[in-house]
């Protein structure tokens, strides 16, 4: 009814796994009339009981009725990782090509800033060409910053021939 109602559908689905954990900072983009999706923080433990950080994509093929299980569209150890404010888009040109980008606080000393406190933070972003099915299997670093200094909340554009444009905000040290 061109947005004069809304209906309550609930949470989304955080899959079928117990330790499943949806954690917010959500992004819905639309790629037709019934596809939707739908990003967000997304934690969860391994077989094992190994916490991962992740950013998931649930997709919705029913136009936001239904939603399909979280896709991790990438996951880190969650000893050393924090992942955060992730931000999607759809390529207007191509709409199974879906672009993720999140904010990477790693803590791992293995990151090239060393044992630098706070460690590193990092814009990062990965890429499905399939309509979520499947990512990038490493994910492309826009910047990173180590020590005092940071960088967060990145916001992603794709131009109408495929461009793919990245923001972000720089917390000098």
């Amino acid at each position: 009814n061109g947005g004069a109602s809304f209906t309550d559908i609930g949470p989304i689905n955080p899959g079928p796994t117990t330790f499943n954990f949806l954690g917010g900072d959500p992004g819905i983009n639309c790629a037709d009339a019934n596809t939707f999706y739908f990003s967000q923080i997304f934690d969860f433990d391994d077989s094992i009981g190994n916490p991962w950080a992740a950013i998931a994509l649930n997709t919705s093929t029913d136009g936001g009725k239904t939603w399909g299980d979280p896709v991790a569209a990438v996951s880190k150890s969650g000893f050393y990782h924090l992942l955060d404010k992730p931000w999607s888009t759809i390529d207007p040109s191509n709409h199974k090509r879906i672009f993720v980008s999140y904010t990477d606080f790693d803590g791992s000393e293995t990151n090239g800033c060393g044992t630098n406190f706070p460690g590193r933070t990092a814009i990062e972003f990965v890429e499905s060409d399939d309509g979520g099915v499947t990512w990038s299997s490493t994910p492309t670093v826009a910047i990173q910053a180590c020590g005092a200094a940071a960088v967060q909340g990145s916001q992603l554009a794709v131009s109408s021939t495929g461009t793919l444009y990245i923001s972000w905000v720089y917390l000098g040290s």
